[in-house]
């Protein structure tokens, strides 16, 4: 076992037997683990992104690199650089403070944030989704999915959650069980950095850098003290009771269904048949459970990033007082929740809105649906009490609004001088993302059909456009059966020098409402896979110019992205050689040696395309 996932794994160790994690500015002093880092951030889409240092970057990334930092750590003479305020589009059309770190500080980041995630992970709680290993959006919504009974739905929201955090809190409550003062204090100048806007230094008295690397799991970290407080405290104050009494409305339509059907059996007489219709039809409008039940109390919690929400079954005072509960719990961590955004939605008359779905629950018992566990498809009732999904309409909206104009579908005026293959490529891929994100929702074949149609047809008028011929031709010549059986659009491209031929998709994604992917269902601890290295790292160790051959000190060359360049060739602009290489080999870094690292940064490099 080499040295990284012997520091993994016993960082990981530690924090499952809850023991404190001691001398860990020491154990990040470790070649092995800064090159593991590197691994990790290299295929990275910022990696490339300037700091403010136009020299500290990620071109000509070398193992001597990381020497020096490490002699820096050594010595204690490393220094934070304050980081790039930039900012970013917001959906509701404001704008949010991102900072960009500088190449090595990135490093640094990751490899104190590969430690400190192993050590963590065990120790976080079941309910905190938000940034960790094997865990999503969808992970988070199938617990939810599981509150059934829910009558109150408490959304959460803390207000400015990373710019806020209290920087003496946040490294209180890292001291607890990291017990090394030079480790804490090295993240207390990382917190204090600063950054530059418009090239003017800002001191940061509070939050964690919003574009760094540690960023998200220090708030995991601090936010875990409300997680702990909740679970440990707050659900158990407001949970009471096995389960509900007996709703006796219920139980007497049933005792009348029965009645009637037995009638029917033995004198055939169709009165009775439709006495115990008429019963059965009562019945699924009812509940079979007390709603006020008085001696029964549920509390659920669970919380993604800064996105917490509630479900409590109970009277509505009492969801008031946990509301203020968990605020006066937030003032404490120094954080505030959001009045706006914190509201109680009653869970069988509205709607709350969680992680971009809408969110009730069931008043009736009619709907049938299908889950897969273990290999086996099982059918239920989504009855009274069930958590149901749904896609928000501003959602559909929102997307109809961006392939339509005054209602009618558009061409994408901006996609008509690329390739068929492209342009069928971006459609699928935006509309593949939308459809599997959604697909547990209920209301996922009428709401997000919606958005296929217009895309569809946007799809469609831009290629007619391109070409200057009817949508008719293009359907005829595209629109086929794809790869999932379903119609749709079906672009081919071969590539005469390898002899594959790639296919571009549009609409494959079937509707299946309720449908969660095997990852979500399959919740085995698999976390230590991040940690298992990367070629890259294989072939930085072997030191030979993929270009020329040579050994001389070779260096990492990268690629900004692998679709810039495919976009750049689709247009018919020329590649230079070193750029067909990256394409050739799907890879969006190359190592070389010096000499041609020189010639591809001043264009000079002519050499093979392919070695």
């Amino acid at each position: 076992m080499n040295a990284n996932h012997y520091l993994v794994n016993l960082a990981h160790k530690l924090g499952t037997e809850k023991r404190p994690l001691e001398g860990i500015y020491r154990r990040i002093q470790d070649k092995s683990l800064f090159m593991l880092a590197y691994g990790n951030i290299a295929s990275n889409s910022g990696i490339t992104t300037k700091g403010t240092s136009q020299t500290d970057i990620a071109e000509g990334m070398s193992e001597s690199r990381v020497d020096k930092v490490l002699e820096q750590l050594r010595s204690k003479s490393y220094k934070w650089q304050p980081a790039r305020r930039v900012y970013i589009p917001k959906s509701n059309g404001g704008t949010r403070p991102l900072g960009v770190p500088s190449f090595t500080d990135k490093l640094v980041q990751e490899a104190m944030k590969i430690i400190l995630e192993a050590y963590y992970e065990p120790l976080f709680r079941e309910s905190s989704h938000g940034f960790r290993p094997m865990r999503s959006c969808h992970t988070a919504l199938h617990e939810v999915q599981s509150w059934k009974g829910t009558t109150w739905f408490i959304e959460g929201d803390i207000k400015g959650c990373f710019d806020n955090i209290n920087h003496k809190k946040l490294l209180e409550v890292l001291g607890n069980k990291v017990r090394d003062q030079q480790f804490v204090g090295f993240m207390g100048q990382m917190l204090k950095a600063g950054y530059l806007e418009n090239w003017k230094y800002n001191v940061t008295h509070s939050g964690t850098p919003q574009g760094g690397v540690i960023s998200p799991l220090l708030a995991n970290i601090l936010l875990h003290e409300l997680d702990e407080w909740i679970e440990d405290d707050l659900i158990p104050q407001h949970t009471r009771g096995e389960e509900r009494a007996d709703y006796m409305p219920w139980w007497s339509e049933r005792r009348m269904y029965c009645y009637n059907k037995k009638r029917y059996r033995k004198t055939n007489d169709p009165k009775y048949e439709a006495r115990a219709k008429e019963r059965l039809k009562r019945m699924r409008n009812l509940p079979a459970r007390d709603l006020q039940d008085p001696n029964y109390r549920r509390l659920r919690y669970v919380r993604y990033a800064d996105d917490v929400l509630i479900g409590f079954a109970g009277p509505k005072t009492e969801a008031e007082e946990i509301k203020k509960a968990v605020g006066e719990k937030l003032a404490e961590l120094g954080l505030t929740m959001s009045v706006e955004k914190t509201k109680i939605t009653h869970a069988r008359t509205e709607r709350a809105r969680f992680l971009g779905f809408e969110l009730s629950t069931s008043d009736n018992n009619t709907r049938m649906s299908q889950r897969k566990i273990g290999g086996r498809s099982f059918r239920y009732r989504t009855g009274h009490g069930h958590i149901r999904l749904y896609v928000p309409d501003d959602v559909v909206k929102k997307f109809v609004h961006q392939y339509s104009k005054e209602g009618t579908p558009h061409p994408k005026i901006s996609l008509i001088n690329t390739s068929d293959f492209e342009i069928v490529k971006n459609y699928g891929e935006i509309y593949r993302g939308i459809a599997n994100y959604y697909a547990p929702a209920h209301n996922v074949s009428s709401n997000i059909g919606k958005i296929q149609y217009f895309m569809l047809e946007s799809c469609i008028r831009t290629l007619a456009t391109k070409h200057q011929c009817k949508r008719a031709e293009i359907y005829r010549k595209y629109y086929k059966e794809t790869s999932t059986g379903k119609k749709g659009l079906v672009v081919e491209l071969s590539n005469p020098k390898n002899g594959k031929t790639y296919r571009a998709e549009y609409g494959e994604v079937p509707f299946k409402a309720g449908h969660w992917p095997d990852s979500v269902i399959d919740r085995s601890d698999r976390w230590h896979q991040v940690y298992r290295g990367t070629e890259l790292l294989k072939r930085m160790a072997a030191s030979v110019c993929e270009l020329c051959g040579s050994q001389e000190r070779c260096v990492v060359h990268h690629i900004r992205g692998l679709r810039d360049l495919e976009a750049k060739r689709n247009k018919g602009k020329p590649l230079t050689r070193a750029e067909e290489f990256s394409i050739a080999r799907q890879r969006k870094q190359v190592i070389v040696c010096p000499e041609c690292h020189r010639k591809i940064h001043s264009g000079e490099y002519d050499g093979k395309a392919v070695k």
